[in-house]
């Protein structure tokens, strides 16, 4: 499969996480790297070598992600999710999760091509992501639910189709 750079365009929210939103999001003026961690994710020159780690305040968290992504697409919220009432900021290929004004985690959208440094994401295969990470597959009532050293999502035909990190509004 044909993989894009980590340089990424805004993204859609994840639509078990967010409710979908009609704004249109504007490009970055220049490619900045951007690639998913499991505490957060990295945009070089901020944090702590670049990572912008689950804890950090949301406002810093979106003008870091607004640097390498672009002005977001919308913010929605659910008061509904497990963990307690989520705010999400979303981009076309992330949604940033936000508890209290913290960032708390992050879900890919089903079109996105954001990546882990290691070079997993949305589309890479079952045996990719078992030779890149520690791996526990389960079945449950979302389906091959996996977790890959902190790294969650599904496995559909063999294939990653969705993928989060930190908490989640995932309902099982």
């Amino acid at each position: 499969m044909k993989r894009i750079s980590i340089r990424v365009i805004a993204l859609m929210p994840l639509a078990a996480c967010a409710p979908a939103d009609t704004n249109t999001s504007q490009a970055p003026s220049t490619e900045i790297e951007f690639s998913l961690a499991r505490s957060g994710f990295i945009v070089p020159g901020e944090g702590t070598d670049g990572l912008v780690a689950f804890g950090a305040l949301e406002g810093e968290t979106v003008l870091a992600a607004t640097r390498a992504l672009g002005t977001p697409s919308g913010r929605t919220s659910n008061a509904e999710c497990g963990a307690g009432p989520l705010d999400f900021v979303n981009y076309e290929e992330i949604s940033l999760h936000f508890f209290d004004g913290e960032f708390a985690g992050w879900s890919l959208t089903p079109s996105s091509t954001l990546e882990t440094r290691d070079g997993i994401g949305l589309g890479d295969s079952e045996g990719q992501l078992t030779a890149t990470y520690a791996t526990q597959i389960v079945m449950d009532s979302l389906g091959r639910e996996f977790d890959a050293e902190g790294f969650y999502g599904l496995i559909e035909a063999g294939e990653i189709s969705n993928m989060w990190a930190g908490i989640s509004c995932v309902f099982r």
